[in-house]
């Protein structure tokens, strides 16, 4: 029976799949045209690109403090439905949600595959 390990090197498609996912948490606002308010739009596109932006970077600087900032924009995006109270109105709180925990794994995954010590 063979064990399963992590393996210790960087892998771009994750970073990839996480610059795709600060996309469609942008044009996510276009989904729920009508019922965007101001500060929703702002936060989206804020915490998106500031989510692409990290991603980015990942490229160029694979670091454990890049990969905690992409952790804690992928928690902002999951309880921002809470914080402005959007949860439970239309579609766009649980595409937010979704999104920002499938960003929060891969920023996890990265911290476990990048770095051994």
């Amino acid at each position: 029976m063979s064990r399963l390990t992590m393996s210790h090197e960087h892998k771009t498609w994750q970073d990839w799949l996480v610059m795709v996912l600060a996309g469609v948490f942008i044009i996510s606002l276009a989904f729920e045209p009508s019922s965007i308010q101001t500060w929703m739009m702002l936060n989206t596109i804020a915490v998106g690109f500031l989510i692409l932006t990290f991603a980015i970077s990942e490229f160029e600087l694979p670091e454990r403090s890049i990969e905690r900032i992409t952790f804690a924009l992928g928690l902002w995006a999951f309880v921002s439905p809470f914080v402005f109270g959007y949860f439970g109105s239309g579609m766009l709180w649980m595409l937010h949600m979704v999104i920002g925990a499938a960003v929060m794994v891969m920023s996890w995954l990265e911290l476990q595959q990048d770095h051994t010590a």
